[in-house]
C-alpha cells in the first residue's frame, strides 16, 4: 500500500470509527460496543476506552441504570481530562433516541441530530445540522441485512457517501464497507470487506480486515461476566508492523 493511498483511507477509517451515529434499540452500535441489556445486568455506570502508547486521550460513556447511553466523549491527548468533544442523548417516552447534541471546543462548530422511526419502531433516518441549522449530514439505515448509508453535506453538495453493509443477526461489525469522497477535485472510492467471527454468546472474537496487506487481524477479550475489556490488532506476518490495543475499564451503579 503506498503512502498516497494509505493516508487517503486512514482519514477515511478514522472519520468512520469516530463519526458514532447510534442506531437506537440495537445498543448503540459499533464493534466496541454491545447490547444494552449487558450493561444494565452489570450495573455499568461508565465505560473508559483507552488506546495505550503516550496519548492520554480516552472515549468516555455514561449509561443510565437501564444500560442506555446518556453521553460520550473523547478527551484530549495531552491531559485526558478536557472533551474534545462531547454528545448528549435524548430519548423519548418509549425509551428510543429523539435528538442528540455534539458540543465542541468551538461552539460554532456544535451540532445536532434528529431520528426519525418507522411503523415497526426501527430506526430508518437521521438528520444532523450544523449551528445555523443547515443539514450536513444524513444517515438512512434499511434492515435485512442492515445497512447504514451516510451522506455528508456542504452547502447542499454531496462531498462524501459511505455505506457499511453489517454481519446478519450480529449489528456491531459490519461486512462491507464502500464509498465515494471528493478530495482537491478529485473523486476517491473505496470497497472493503471484512471477515467476522462470533463465539456461541453471538459476540464478536475476531475480524479479519483485508483492507491491510499483510491481512490485519483483530481479536475482542471479554471478562467473566460478559463485558468487553480489550481489543486488539496485530498482522499475519509477525513484526511487520506494530501491534495496537485498546483498554476497557468500567464503573458500577
Amino acid at each position: 500500500m503506498n503512502t498516497k493511498t494509505s493516508n487517503h483511507t486512514m482519514k477515511i477509517l478514522y472519520f468512520f470509527t469516530f463519526s458514532f451515529s447510534v442506531i437506537s434499540s440495537f445498543g448503540q452500535s459499533r464493534e466496541l460496543y454491545q447490547p444494552d441489556s449487558i450493561y444494565r445486568i452489570n450495573a455499568v455506570k461508565k465505560r473508559i476506552v483507552s488506546f495505550g502508547g503516550s496519548s492520554k486521550a480516552a472515549l468516555i460513556f455514561n449509561y443510565d441504570k437501564q444500560g442506555k447511553l446518556t453521553d460520550y466523549g473523547l478527551t484530549d491527548n495531552e491531559t485526558g481530562k478536557l472533551y474534545q468533544f462531547k454528545t448528549t442523548y435524548h430519548y423519548d417516552a418509549a425509551g428510543k433516541i429523539k435528538t442528540d447534541v455534539e458540543l465542541v471546543g468551538d461552539s460554532n462548530n456544535n451540532k445536532h441530530s434528529i431520528y426519525n422511526y418507522n411503523a415497526k419502531g426501527q430506526l430508518v433516518s437521521k438528520y444532523t445540522f450544523d449551528n445555523y441549522e443547515n443539514l450536513i449530514e444524513k444517515n438512512s439505515i434499511t434492515y435485512d441485512p442492515l445497512t447504514e448509508t451516510q451522506t455528508f453535506l456542504n452547502a447542499d453538495t454531496i462531498y462524501r457517501q459511505q455505506t457499511a453493509v453489517y454481519e446478519d443477526g450480529y449489528i456491531f461489525a459490519y461486512t462491507r464497507f464502500y464509498g465515494y469522497e471528493y478530495e482537491d477535485g478529485k473523486k476517491g472510492n473505496w470497497n472493503y470487506r471484512f471477515k467476522n467471527y462470533l463465539d456461541k454468546d453471538n459476540r464478536i472474537v475476531r475480524r479479519d480486515d483485508s483492507l491491510w496487506k499483510p491481512l490485519k487481524i483483530i481479536e475482542y477479550w471479554y471478562s467473566k461476566k460478559g463485558l468487553l475489556l480489550k481489543k486488539t490488532e496485530r498482522f499475519d506476518r509477525p513484526g511487520s508492523k506494530p501491534n495496537q490495543k485498546e483498554f476497557i475499564k468500567y464503573e458500577y451503579w
